[in-house]
C-alpha cells in the first residue's frame, strides 16, 4: 500500500530523501503517541479475545492501514495539489478524496460527519508537525476506538 505510492511520488515530484533528523523526529512523535496506547489497548482488551495473536494482528493492520492512507492522502496528495494551489484548498481535497473515494462502501452520512472532518483534522496536523507521524498514530488510534 505504500510501495506503490512511494515510487510513484519520487518519479513525479524527484525529491530528495529526507534527512535522518527529520525521519527520527516522525518516527518520535509517532512512537510517543502510538506506543503508550497500543499498551494501554493491549492491556485493556486482551481479555476480550480468545488469542492473543488476534489483538496483536488486528493492532497492526490498523497501523498498516493507516500508514498507507496517510502516506497517500496527507502526503502525495496533499503535496500535489499544494504544488498548484494553496494549502487550503489542498488541504480541503485531500480530504474529500479520502472520504469519498478511499471510504466509498461506506455511508455517505458517515463519510461527511466522520471521516471528512478528520481528514482535515489529520491533514492539518500533518501539515504543521512538517510530516506525517502523528497524523498516523491518530488514523490508528482512531480506527481501533471503533472497533471495540
Amino acid at each position: 500500500m505504500i510501495v506503490i505510492p512511494f515510487f510513484v511520488e519520487k518519479k513525479i515530484f524527484k525529491t530528495i530523501t529526507p534527512s535522518i533528523n527529520q525521519i527520527l523526529r516522525q518516527l518520535f512523535i509517532f512512537g510517543l503517541t502510538f506506543i503508550p496506547f497500543s499498551i494501554f489497548y493491549f492491556l485493556k482488551y486482551s481479555s476480550k479475545f480468545d488469542n492473543i495473536d488476534i489483538l496483536v494482528n488486528l493492532i497492526t493492520h490498523y497501523l498498516v492501514v493507516a500508514c498507507g492512507e496517510e502516506y497517500i492522502y496527507r502526503h502525495i496528495i496533499f503535496k500535489i495539489v499544494k504544488a498548484n494551489y494553496n494549502d487550503w484548498l489542498a488541504i480541503i481535497f485531500s480530504s474529500v478524496l479520502f472520504a469519498f473515494i478511499a471510504h466509498l462502501n461506506e455511508p455517505i452520512i458517515d463519510n461527511l460527519y466522520y471521516r471528512l472532518p478528520m481528514g482535515i483534522f489529520l491533514c492539518i496536523v500533518a501539515k504543521f508537525l512538517k510530516g506525517i507521524g502523528l497524523s498516523v498514530s491518530l488514523h490508528a488510534i482512531y480506527n481501533l476506538m471503533v472497533i471495540i
